[in-house]
This record gives structure tokens, sequence and C-alpha cells, in this order.
């Protein structure tokens, strides 16, 4: 934390500033298809989440109003001020309840500033999160309650003009996103080469409709479960999948050898995609493995085909997997569990695809390379853009939070006054409820956690 800031500003910790409340652990066996929705991570972090519901009636600490700020600290940390209709709150998130005299706002912003250093902070194997000791002892800096809502006001005020400049930049590349799907239907309808065709003497029904079993040498396979271990064996990371192509460099190293790990290390050509995710529209996301090669395995979290090069070329089967031809068999054969859609190895086999000669294809890659360039640098460009955009908020933040984003009140009550009041009210109500007598049974010890 920085030393300097200003002089009615104070030290304090995020378990200073209000009560956090963790959510019920709903069982499966209690999810419903009415009632109120119960919030899990996913229905924070993705709009098109499937929600789960509860029919009965749970304490109070569990119940969700509109406007209540959340904080997930489990698998995907986050501040997020809840939108909907009256809920039930599932484990992993708190329910934020500022103290009196801190806007919720305020800690809304600050927790959306250290959310990094509470990655950073971060363990577990498997899902991301931070212990409620951990959290509640990062320190920050406390403004006076007056220039708390001064600065809320300020930070909506420069957001607002940002998130503005940034839904400009998300048109313009839903609009390339959408002029690339036109090019690729139009490829494998085979509009793209009906000259190339008449040229050739080719007819259109030369192309075969075919399985992607018939054109796979190996697989669709999974890939292996490996814990992290320094010094291991690499596998690859989830994350090496963005944007239709496959990033070999973003890979952990696992509890495995290379002679353990041989089945599943990556070779050029292979095509790798995702078995699952939240989202319908991102399961199945697949990219192929090009040069250079450097030696790597797959995960579990990932299924790979090693094709046929006989009878497809790679970079034309990539164009094709991400084309509406094979999503939408993506999208109609995922199934959700547990709020987690995902395909199987039977239902990728089965996928139809329509392949012209082998001649046709690579004529097919390469106009759509040519027309999709330039779309493919622009895309990039507004990337760029929305990176910086970020980087402008998280800087706005940084000033906000030490003192530099609004001018201070000398007539203000100091933080300092604020923080001392906030820890007596504590302390007295740890008192009260020492004096309180036990509860005991089940009941009261559930009440407790």
């Amino acid at each position: 934390m920085e030393k300097q800031f200003p002089a009615n500003w104070t030290k304090a910790t995020i378990g200073d500033l209000a009560n956090y409340v963790n959510g019920r652990a709903f069982k499966p066996t209690e999810w419903k298809t009415n009632g109120k929705p119960i919030i899990r991570i996913q229905n924070l972090n993705k709009p098109d989440a499937v929600y789960n519901f509860s029919d009965q009636s749970h304490e109070d600490k569990y119940s969700v109003k509109k406007g209540d700020l959340l904080f997930a600290w489990s698998a995907s940390l986050g501040a997020h001020i809840w939108k909907g209709d009256d809920a039930w709150l599932n484990q992993h998130i708190f329910n934020v309840m500022p103290k009196s005299g801190v806007d919720k706002n305020y800690i809304y912003y600050l927790l959306s500033k250290i959310t990094a250093e509470l990655y950073a902070k971060a363990h577990g194997s498997g899902m991301v999160h931070v212990t409620k000791g951990k959290f509640e002892e990062t320190e920050v800096l406390l403004s006076p309650t007056n220039e708390q809502k001064r600065i809320v006001a300020k930070i909506e005020e420069l957001f607002s003009e940002l998130d503005n400049g940034i839904a400009a930049l998300k048109t313009a590349r839903e609009q390339l996103k959408v002029y690339r799907q036109a090019v690729l239907k139009h490829a494998f309808e085979g509009k793209l080469t009906e000259q190339w065709r008449e040229d050739n003497c080719v007819d259109k029904t030369s192309w075969q409709a075919i399985t992607i079993k018939d054109i796979s040498l190996l697989g669709p396979s999974n890939g292996r479960s490996v814990k992290d271990k320094a010094g291991g064996f690499p596998v690859l990371r989830l994350t090496a999948l963005k944007n239709g192509k496959l990033d070999l460099n973003e890979f952990k190293e696992g509890a495995w050898n290379k002679d353990e790990a041989q089945n599943y290390i990556v070779k050029e050509g292979d095509f790798l995609f995702s078995r699952g995710n939240g989202s319908k529209h991102l399961v199945g996301r697949g990219g192929l493995v090009t040069g250079p090669i450097i030696e790597v395995a797959f995960p579990d979290t990932m299924m790979r085909i090693r094709l046929d090069k006989t009878k497809v070329i790679p970079s034309f089967f990539s164009y094709l997997w991400e084309s509406r031809l094979i999503r939408n068999q993506i999208e109609s054969s995922a199934r959700t569990t547990a709020g987690i859609y995902k395909i199987n190895q039977q239902h990728v086999k089965s996928f139809i695809l329509s392949l012209p000669s082998l001649v046709e294809q690579k004529t097919t890659t390469d106009i759509i390379d040519k027309k999709l360039s330039v779309v493919d640098a622009q895309l990039y460009a507004l990337e760029q853009q929305l990176m910086k955009a970020e980087t402008l908020r998280q800087s706005i933040l940084k000033k906000a939070f030490s003192g530099q984003l609004v001018p201070q009140d000398p007539n203000d009550e100091p933080a300092s006054e604020l923080l001392a009041r906030i820890q007596a009210e504590k302390a007295a109500s740890d008192v009260k409820a020492k004096k309180a007598p036990a509860k005991r049974g089940r009941k009261a010890k559930e009440a407790s956690e």
C-alpha cells in the first residue's frame, strides 16, 4: 500500500468496512424448477447461465434483494450489484453489508480495484478462492463518508464516458464477427468457390456428406486431469484456447513425467476443443495446433481430434469447426449438468459435415484467409483498444482510492473517527454476543456458519 495518502484518510481493512455473510450450501437434491432462483457464481459472471431454484423457506441471512452487493470469493473473484428479483444466495458468495458510515457503492468500486490483489492471495486446487480471514485482512485506505460519496459520483461520471466508448468498440467488434460468420457460411455452402468449380469443370455434387468419425485418425478423445507440480511435464490450461487459436505457451507444470504424458502430447495438425462451459455459446470452442511446436500435453477439460490429412486439410477443418454448420450441432448436442454445458465423444463423432476435394478445400482456405486477414487485423486492433480501456478503468480506480480523484474537504469528519466508531460498535456487539446464551443442536450450528 502507498505510504502517502490524504490527512483525513486512514488505514483500515476490508473487514472493518462491512459484514460478509456467506451463502447457503444448497445441495443438488434441493434444486427445483420453480420458486426463488439460487444465485451461483456462474449466474453472476454469465447472463445466460442456467439458474436452479428453491421453493422452500430458508434463513433470512441467505435472502438477496435487488441492489444488494455480492462478492464471489471462489472460482471467479469479483464484486457484483444484484439487479434481479428476490433470490437465495449460494455458498462461495458473500452478501456484503456495509457498516454505518460506509457507502455501498464505495465498497463495490474498492473491491473491483483490489480484485487483482485478492487473486494474488488466492489458493486452492481446482477452484480459485480466498479464505474469509485473508479476505477481511486485506488492507485498504478509508476516506471520510462525505468524500466516499464524491468519489463514487466521480467514478460513475468517468465510467459512463468510458463505457460509451467501450460500447462503440464492442459494437464494431460484433459487426466484424457477423461478417466473419457470413464469409464462413458462404465458404461451406460452396459459394466462395463457385467460379473455381466452373473454371475447373467440377460439380457441387462432388462434395461428400461425412462424419467427424470418418475423418479422424485418433479421437475425439479426452485429455487427462493432472495436479500441479513444479518441474513436471507441461499440460495446457483451458485458457490456451483463444479466439479460434491455441497458445501452446499457456500451460502449467503437472505431476507426471513425459512417459506418463506420452498419449496426450499434442502434435502439429491436432485439433483441440473445450468439453464444457457455463455458456452454451462457448462450449466446444477450439483451436488448431500449429508451429512452432513445443512438447506439451492436453488436459481433461479438452478433447482432441487427430485428422486424416488424406481426407481433410486441418486449416480447412478449423474454419469449418468455427462455422455455424458445426456450432449448431455442438449447441444442440450440449447437455447441462450443474450449470455446465458439456459435449461428449459420441456427440462429436456423429457431427455431419460436407467436404469437397482436397484441391477445393485448399482453394476455399486460401480465399477465406484472404478475406479474413483484414477482418482479423481489425479485430485484433479492437481488442487492443478494449484492453487499453480496461487499463484506464483500473487507473481511475487507483486514483480514486489513493485520494487523487476528487479534492478533499477539511470540513469532512476524518476517516479515523469513522473507523474508531465502527470498531467500537463491533466490540460492543462482540461482548453482547458472548453474553447471549449458547444455542444447542444442529440447527444452531448451521445458523452460526
